[in-house]
């Protein structure tokens, strides 16, 4: 339930992304801490039904920040140069069922982080 209570919050910001007109149906990139879990990766593309692919580098995201210094240090797009330097992506996890979970999940979800947003709001007298 903890990688659900995490990847829910994840999806609830991708379908805001989805919802502005976001461009949401590429790849599944997981990185960080969850992206060395197989199981977190395998509940993520359970409930997309879609496949969650990691970067073949330990450290995905510093590599990112390296490649936005980098471009500013040479003067260079750093679109065109993450492209250049992109590393490899490896396929993590497959959906078990082309069912997607969150669809099903997301209204409890949306249920519970409201009450919990409101009992941390104080008390008025």
């Amino acid at each position: 339930s903890a990688f659900y209570g995490v990847l829910a919050g994840l999806l609830y910001g991708f379908d805001a992304l989805d919802r502005i007109g976001v461009l949401t149906d590429g790849r599944i990139i997981a990185v960080g801490g969850g992206a060395r879990s197989e199981a977190y990766t395998q509940f993520l593309a359970n409930l997309l039904a879609r496949d969650v692919w990691t970067i073949g580098e330990p450290e995905a995201t510093v590599r990112g920040a390296c490649v936005q210094a980098l471009a500013v240090l040479r003067d260079e797009s750093p679109m065109e140069l993450a492209i250049a330097l992109r590393p490899q992506a490896v396929l993590a996890a497959s959906p078990e069922s082309t069912d997607a979970l969150w669809p099903k999940l997301r209204p409890r979800y949306a249920e519970v982080s409201t009450f919990a947003a409101n009992m941390q709001r104080p008390r008025s007298e």
